[in-house]
């Protein structure tokens, strides 16, 4: 009986996604593709006109702390002759399948192959840190996930899954990108992953940067300096100044895990706030000149929402060695 089979690639056969450097990023394997007839002559397989079908799917809760979330890809393409060079057009892992069929006077041949499978290979820590660039963003990337990509040990590391956050809430990655949502590149492109975590972080420190001047603008602020002002002699100058550099990033690290709870002006709580002395009043050391700069005062974890985020991400982040 005549037949269309694979000469290749072998049913049960896994490919690995090469991690590539920071400045390539991971490489999808190159497959190369065969097929033949049997019980054919003459042999048409030189000259027929192949339709070829590449699929992958992968479904995120057939993995550790994965949620239910289909991430499937699919592509085609024509060859003359038997032979094709399958070069996947995005990074994606799980099972893969490759479907032929040709259409020959005699009948319709198709097949496909079994059991295929796509994995991630971790990538290597000193592309991970240079990806990372920024001392504080490599810590963060360590407290986050380990330098990790996939659900294996750092630095080479091989899984068919994806690192999932032990929460269960789809973050998933290096920077276990979770809010927004992570796309299907997140899961499965290690540099696209680190990409997406910066332009958080990015959005986050220019909230950050406007939160003093949105603060010191505001009516319930100046009200604090009104009440201030009325207990002395004469009204002080009161400063609330930007936060310094160092301050802006440790803010902006607090924002990646979500700021959380209230300050005392009814905005959300930032990793700085402006201090307070018992009876509610603003602390300010008011100078010779009669200006008072406040000082900001890096809020504890114990004055944090203990059931939203984590309370100590920052000093844990600090504490990281990638």
């Amino acid at each position: 009986m005549a037949e269309l089979q694979f000469v290749s690639p072998v049913d049960g056969t896994t490919f690995d996604i090469a991690p590539g450097t920071a400045a390539t990023g991971p490489q999808m394997p190159v497959i190369q593709a065969e097929v033949r007839f049997t019980g054919l002559d003459p042999d048409p397989t030189a000259t027929a006109t192949f339709q070829w079908v590449v699929s992958i799917e992968f479904q995120c809760s057939d993995c550790r702390n994965g949620r239910a979330r289909e991430i499937n890809d699919q592509f085609g393409f024509t060859t003359i002759g038997g032979k094709a060079s399958i070069n996947f057009p995005r990074v994606r892992g799980g099972q893969l399948t490759i479907a032929v069929s040709v259409n020959l006077p005699v009948q319709t041949f198709s097949t496909q192959t079994n059991e295929l499978h796509i994995r991630g290979v971790n990538p290597p820590v000193d592309e991970v840190s240079a990806a990372c660039g920024n001392g504080i963003v490599q810590k963060m990337v360590m407290h986050e996930s380990g330098y990790r990509q996939f659900n294996a040990p750092r630095d080479g590391g091989v899984s068919e899954c994806p690192l999932f956050s032990g929460d269960r809430m789809g973050g998933v990655g290096l920077f276990q990108i979770t809010n927004p949502p992570p796309t299907p590149e997140d899961h499965w492109d290690w540099r696209a992953n680190i990409n997406h975590g910066l332009q958080i972080l990015a959005q986050k420190k220019t909230t950050a940067s406007n939160y003093p001047a949105r603060l010191r603008n505001s009516q319930p602020f100046q009200a604090f300096v009104q009440r201030f002002n009325s207990s002395g002699d004469s009204p002080a100058q009161i400063v609330l100044p930007d936060f310094t550099p160092a301050q802006l990033d440790l803010d902006s690290v607090r924002g990646y895990n979500g700021w959380a709870g209230k300050d005392a002006f009814g905005n959300v709580l930032h990793e700085f706030r402006v201090p307070l002395d018992d009876a509610g009043n603003l602390v300010v050391n008011v100078g010779s000149d009669n200006r008072g700069v406040i000082q900001w005062e890096q809020v504890p974890g114990s004055d944090r929402p203990q059931n939203s985020g984590d309370p100590n991400y920052v000093a844990n982040v600090l504490a990281q060695q990638p």
